[in-house]
């Protein structure tokens, strides 16, 4: 019997589901399409990258501010990553589709913890991730300090 019922009021639920869309379908609307503004990102350079960036990381909904610097030599990349509770280097780090991915080796207390970056510049600010073992992924916004 209780089968049934579930069948039946299940049945019921697909039915007047199916209708109420059908019918949202088919009616016209009042309002013209609403055109959205296109935006466009011009394509960055690795140089773009390279410079101070001042970031502020999202640990958990408290704000920890950072310094992440990125230099080029020959084709790598390289930087660091310095804040109130320790500092890191990148020993290696690459851009692809303009996005910066590396490993920090930071010093967090005397412990040497591997955080994976990566980032991405859109509309002049450095946004992207950071993720360690133990902690998840925090997302990090930077702009880059004036030279």
């Amino acid at each position: 019997m209780k089968q049934t019922l579930r069948f039946f009021f299940l049945l019921v639920f697909l039915l007047i589901g199916s209708q109420t869309a059908f019918s949202q379908e088919n009616k016209p609307t009042d309002k013209p399409a609403e055109k959205k503004p296109v935006t466009t990102t011009a394509p960055q350079t690795t140089s773009d990258f390279v410079g101070k960036w001042d970031i502020e990381v999202d640990y958990q909904g408290n704000i920890l501010k950072a310094v992440l610097a990125f230099n080029k030599e020959e084709n790598k990349f390289k930087g660091s990553l310095t804040s109130d509770v320790g500092e890191g280097t990148i020993s290696e780090a690459t851009v692809l589709d303009n996005t910066i991915e590396g490993i920090i080796k930071f010093n967090l207390h005397g412990q040497i913890t591997d955080i994976q970056l990566k980032g991405k510049i859109e509309e002049g600010k450095l946004k992207g991730t950071m993720a360690a073992a133990g902690i998840g992924e925090l997302p990090f916004i930077g702009t880059k300090q004036k030279q």
